[in-house]
């Protein structure tokens, strides 16, 4: 690959796979008739920094968004991430075996260059942000000679000043997923922030057209295991209303990769209701066992299926009665919560942060009171701590109110048929082509 460095400025000629296929180098007429048959084709080369996975909400985002640019016609990606994923076809893993020479070559330039900034010309390119600003790699080197994004889902709302300084200059768009991420940016003085929600594939995520039995009457809580999820306030909740209702289950699907360095981080300080955590059981997080000896729940009344694939998770919605979500703070609009009321389950939601923009045309039930978070935490402005009272009355209201429960099920589902994953790809790559209207 060809390149003229520049400063600290390293502007990479359009040689690499991807790019060559559509600018070969072979002399100055011939290259510019070749760009303006490129601009008149509207082909858009957009370098592609989140990583796919099938076990995390932001992997199954990366993912979805993924698949639908890889077949898209008037999109060329240069993966600045490996990616090892499930694709819908043979032709999809054809292309990545495709990409993967082209990712090596990219990681190698930047290895040879660190420190520099690296240009890749004619391109676009979508940067993943992870607090403070950047995720790990060598791929936060590379930026457009087009237009540059940052994809940035936060609940932190601590900045330095060189962290915004960073935002306002280097990127021309933000691109959150949620109305409370960019109102936070905003506050902070950047006007370069767009909204792109986030969905859910409906596909996999839908009512099946006979209703799996819902006795018994279970509960589902997920999400990882984190203070701002709100787990210890389901658990509070749980524990008294199994009381009064025996035959109540909880589903607790909690999985959280990270969890023993969290652990060690006194990440799970700030939980109001819990006086233990969860402990490893062979490397495995004992979540059964924290809800039997810590809050006093039956073992026959909780179900813990531990990891899954992403794939597997509408089975276990669709055996669910309700799903609760007392999250003290989203980033996003909350990817468990959308696949919940895709598959037509109701859902009991936070009214703070993320999911003030799942609310509408009563689609779910509201957890109204929203304390301030106090104690330890910090950058947690505009976040919520749910009641527990609160919480236990919506539970009594979905089990006395089967019918009605199913009507805010219904309405649910058919707010998220307007998600789909075109509509989120189709404004990426707007923003990617310099429209931010």
């Amino acid at each position: 690959m060809a390149g003229v460095q520049d400063s600290n400025r390293y502007f990479i000629a359009p040689e690499i796979p991807g790019l060559a296929r559509r600018i070969p180098d072979s002399g100055s007429v011939r290259r510019e008739q070749q760009l303006k048959k490129i601009h008149s084709m509207e082909t858009l080369l957009l370098g592609f920094d989140l990583q796919a996975t099938s076990f995390t909400g932001a992997g199954v985002v990366a993912r979805n968004t993924l698949l639908e640019l890889l077949e898209r016609p008037d999109v060329e990606l240069i993966l600045l991430r490996e990616q090892r994923i499930e694709l819908r076809s043979d032709t999809g893993q054809d292309l990545l075996a495709r990409f993967d020479r082209q990712h090596r070559e990219l990681m190698a330039m930047a290895e040879q260059n660190p420190g520099r900034l690296l240009t890749l010309n004619n391109a676009s390119v979508l940067l993943k942000g992870a607090y403070p600003l950047f995720s790990p790699g060598k791929s936060k080197q590379f930026r457009g000679g087009r237009i540059n994004l940052l994809n940035f889902v936060f609940e932190n709302t601590v900045f330095s000043e060189e962290c915004l300084r960073e935002m306002r200059t280097r990127f021309d768009g933000i691109v959150v997923a949620s109305n409370w991420c960019r109102s936070v940016l905003n506050a902070r003085g950047l006007t370069n922030v767009r909204v792109n929600h986030q969905t859910v594939d409906p596909d996999i995520f839908h009512p099946d057209p006979e209703p799996v039995s819902q006795e018994p009457f279970t509960v589902f809580s997920g999400g990882k295991f984190e203070f701002r999820k709100g787990q210890d306030i389901v658990a509070a909740a749980f524990a008294r209303f199994v009381t009064r209702h025996p035959d109540a289950r909880l589903l607790a699907l909690w999985h959280n990769p990270w969890y023993e360095t969290m652990l060690k981080q006194d990440y799970f300080q700030g939980f109001k209701n819990a006086t233990s955590l969860p402990q490893l059981n062979n490397g495995q997080v004992d979540f059964k066992s924290w809800l039997v000896q810590a809050h006093g729940i039956p073992a026959e009344n909780i179900v813990c299926p531990g990891k899954i694939e992403n794939k597997q998770v509408p089975d276990l919605l669709k055996r669910c009665s309700v799903a609760v979500f007392p999250n003290r703070a989203e980033g996003g609009t909350n990817i468990i919560a959308m696949e919940a009321m895709a598959c037509g389950l109701p859902c009991v939601l936070s009214r703070n942060t993320g999911h003030l923009d799942l609310v509408e045309n009563a689609n779910c039930l509201v957890l109204q009171e929203q304390a301030p978070i106090r104690g330890d935490a910090s950058g947690t402005e505009g976040w919520g701590e749910s009641s527990v009272d609160e919480l236990i009355d919506r539970l009594e209201f979905c089990y006395t109110h089967r019918q009605e429960l199913r009507e805010i099920g219904l309405r649910g589902h058919q707010f998220m048929r307007n998600r789909t994953w075109k509509r989120h790809v189709d404004r990426l790559v707007s923003l990617a082509r310099g429209d931010f209207s």
